[in-house]
């Protein structure tokens, strides 16, 4: 069920928003206003995906995954470090190189640095 439903919040959120969310309230059950305009989920959020997220699980409590390994998939991309992400997801490094073992050669490289690049 965490996977179904990881992937339809995806679907409604978009991978940006859905990193919000998980970031925000991540294995908490929680409630989805029918309208998100000015709640706390929209302060957590953002007023734009509180909106996408009640319009369509408005007046339903969903039980936010804590997605792991999306997140660390998502923060690697953003070039932070492995011990940065796993201080913040409180996971092993072992951990996380198997979730980077798991992920495709494309999606990989997004997040490595050129080791020869001098403009940075």
């Amino acid at each position: 069920m965490t996977g179904r439903l990881e992937a339809e919040l995806i679907g409604v959120l978009g991978d940006e928003g859905y990193l919000a969310l998980v970031e925000a309230v991540g294995g908490q059950l929680t409630y989805v206003p029918k309208s998100a305009s000015g709640t706390v989920l929209a302060g957590q959020i953002g007023d734009a995906y509180a909106e996408l997220l009640s319009a369509s699980y408005g007046g339903e409590h969903l039980d936010v995954p804590l997605s792991r390994p999306f997140r660390a998939r998502q923060f690697y991309a953003q070039g932070k470090s492995a011990k940065d992400i796993c201080n913040h997801l409180t996971m092993t490094e072992r951990n996380f190189y198997q979730i980077l073992a798991a992920m495709d050669p494309e999606e990989k490289a997004r997040g490595q640095f050129d080791l020869f690049d001098r403009t940075g």
